[in-house]
């Protein structure tokens, strides 16, 4: 900022002056827990918009312990969905990695996979009728029923199967939306 009546020499020193220095601010222990209710401004001080390995205790935080590693052969870049089938006398997982989809509640080495060649591993997945029907938004949706992943058929009109990336079920029925709606 240049002030009149004050040499050029002097005005640059005064500009120099001015530099902001960082200010250190303590930021207490998130022993509230996380918090994605609420908006940043109604937010308790204690509580964290990101928990991310630690778990909050009475009076301080401490760092989750590592992992134990439940299946391995499971895709190369990493699981991105899991899904449940949950029929009552049989429970499986399923894991999405790498364009296939993996039966893998039995740990180990993971078998070979159920369904393969999937353009996306996002999937969004609901039970329906002792099936457990996921979407994605790229492919055919699909069904599992304990023991065979296969094609869901769902027809309509206007309906593009492949767009489907939503479901959700509801008092005996079954409800699909697509991408961007």
């Amino acid at each position: 900022m240049f002030q009149p009546g004050i040499s050029q020499v002097a005005n640059r020193f005064l500009n120099q002056q001015r530099v902001q220095t960082p200010k250190v601010l303590a930021v207490d222990c998130p022993i509230g827990g996380w918090n994605a209710r609420d908006s940043l401004d109604s937010m308790e001080a204690e509580d964290a918009v990101i928990l991310d390995n630690w778990v909050p205790g009475f009076n301080d935080c401490f760092l989750r312990n590592g992992y134990v590693s439940f299946t391995t052969g499971v895709g190369t870049g990493g699981v991105e969905s899991m899904m449940v089938y949950d029929n009552l006398a049989n429970n499986h997982l399923l894991a999405a990695a790498d364009g296939n989809i993996y039966r893998i509640d039995q740990g180990g080495v993971a078998p070979a996979p159920l369904g393969t060649g999937f353009a996306n591993d996002r999937w969004q997945d609901d039970m329906f009728i002792g099936l457990t029907v996921m979407v994605n938004g790229a492919d055919i949706p699909q069904s599992y029923d304990g023991t065979t992943l296969a094609a869901l058929v769902l027809t309509g009109t206007g309906l593009t199967p492949a767009d489907l990336n939503g479901v959700l079920t509801h008092n005996s029925r079954a409800y699909f939306w697509e991408n961007a709606s």
